[in-house]
């Protein structure tokens, strides 16, 4: 896949005039506050190497409130989430909303929309698209295929556990406990074996 940086620079210069715009806009409502007097610099010190960083202080939105954002706005601010974070948390932006794609976010709820998008991109992209500790769907796939192919009518008994009748059905929440499960199930010595 070759990135089109023609269409990315665009992307970029939309996005910064969106937050110009804003910042812009923050500056001519703000009041305007007395200037604190300039501190001296704090002295350097090595710090230890294991020392963990600090994490980013959070950043304010902007007032987007006093701003009046069109569809085009918003899917170039969805695009550049999308661009820096990934679709999943661009899916997940859109959900908080209430949507499950642009079209379906009514206008009123742009502002709210704008802002999830600001704070998203204003957090490093490594807390922002974290993944759950739990398993993914295609290792609980994985062991109920071993478990078929040795032993369907236990595979069955292991489903029915769980109150289901297909591993898709099994909740996101019992993965992991079927998981188990179904080891536990494979490791059980075959009934032929018994009567060696």
């Amino acid at each position: 896949m070759s990135l089109d940086h023609e269409k990315l620079a665009d992307l970029f210069d939309a996005m910064g005039s969106l937050f110009a715009r804003a910042a812009h806009e923050s500056r001519q409502t703000a009041p305007a506050e007395p200037e604190a007097p300039a501190l001296a610099p704090a002295p350097k010190t090595r710090k230890p190497k294991a020392a963990a960083e600090p994490m980013p202080a959070p950043v304010a939105a902007p007032d987007f409130e006093s701003m009046e954002l069109t569809i085009d706005d918003m899917r170039t601010a969805l695009k550049g989430l999308m661009e820096t974070h990934g679709k999943e948390v661009m899916a997940n932006a859109l959900k908080a909303v209430g949507a499950g794609r642009l079209a379906d976010v009514d206008p009123s709820q742009y502002q709210e929309l704008i802002t999830l998008i600001f704070q998203a991109q204003a957090a490093p992209a490594s807390i922002v698209s974290a993944k759950p500790s739990g398993p993914a769907f295609s290792e609980v796939t994985a062991v109920f295929k071993q478990l078929i192919e040795k032993d369907k009518n236990k595979a069955m008994a292991v489903l029915s556990a769980f109150d289901v009748k297909k591993v898709s059905a099994l909740p996101e929440d019992k993965w992991q406990e079927a998981i188990d499960t179904v080891i536990g199930v494979l490791a059980e010595p075959d009934e032929e074996d018994d009567l060696l």
